[in-house]
């Protein structure tokens, strides 16, 4: 991952208020996709799997699309006639074997990594090809469940001390509530343990607290060699026909950081964190 740092310099999407809450909150995420293209896209660039929803870019953009196959209207016989962006270049978003190192100003890659079976790979194949000060622009499905629980009990769940350790973290791990300061400006730190390996500590800063809708804070970790992780994540809750839908929006900032989440299995972690918090629910 090093090596990868060194070749690229991601930077760091953190949209304005204005945009982040319009991310949140407007259904027409396509809308702000392309205000973020906007205003970071430049260039000679890729979009890998564009299918019938290219990107719309600026004027100063140029782009070229990858897909695996040359038709790939074949695979997607429901979509037929809906417009499917032109295929220029056949090659698999995990390696981008046919494109040069250094090349790309951009890569865009819209619900892309969720399906591949080595998104590690498809990350370390964008930074290869990217120029120095090149934009990995990537979209991730947001995490979202419903619990089966009024929206006062859910959103104590996530802000009580008490209740914390009960369920955040992995099958397999404790974790231990050192500082919960739940307030805009305060402070948090979990420690999470597990017998397999060394203790992690997870911290940040509350940015955002309106009981019991909406919570959004700073969450970080360490990489031994590479330094603090992560980025502001934002817990939105839906009263649904008596339970609470939870959605969290994250920003991990970086190719790299993207990278070390997914290798940590970051991503099945967080599923099997709120399945612990859905049975800790489920007692009342």
């Amino acid at each position: 991952m090093a090596a990868v740092g060194a070749r690229v310099r991601t930077r760091l999407f953190r949209p304005r208020r204005g945009l982040r809450d319009r991310l949140l909150a407007d259904p027409d995420l396509k809308t702000v996709r392309e205000d973020l293209a906007a205003r970071y896209l430049r260039g000679d660039g890729l979009e890998l799997g564009a299918l019938n929803l290219p990107l719309r870019l600026p004027a100063g953009a140029r782009v070229r699309y990858v897909d695996r196959k040359a038709v790939p209207e074949e695979d997607w016989p429901e979509m037929a006639g809906q417009g499917f962006a032109p295929v220029d270049v056949v090659d698999d978003a995990q390696t981008l074997a046919t494109v040069p190192d250094g090349s790309q100003d951009f890569v865009v890659a819209n619900h892309v990594l969720e399906h591949l079976e080595d998104p590690i790979a498809a990350l370390e194949a964008f930074a290869r090809v990217l120029r120095p000060g090149g934009v990995a622009y990537i979209a991730l499905p947001e995490h979202e469940r419903t619990f089966d629980a009024p929206r006062e009990r859910v959103w104590k769940a996530f802000t009580d001390p008490e209740l914390v350790p009960r369920w955040w973290g992995p099958h397999g791990t404790t974790t231990t509530v050192v500082e919960m300061d739940v307030r805009p400006g305060g402070t948090w730190r979990y420690v999470s343990r597990a017998s397999d390996r060394d203790d992690v500590t997870f911290y940040g800063e509350y940015l955002e607290v309106d009981p019991p809708k909406r919570l959004e804070w700073t969450f970080m970790f360490d990489v031994e060699g590479v330094g603090p992780m992560g980025g502001p994540e934002t817990f939105t809750f839906d009263e649904v026909d008596g339970k609470t839908k939870v959605t969290s929006v994250g920003h991990m900032g970086s190719v790299e950081a993207l990278e070390g989440a997914l290798a940590s299995g970051m991503v099945k972690g967080a599923v099997e964190t709120w399945d612990r918090l859905a049975t800790l629910l489920a007692k009342g």
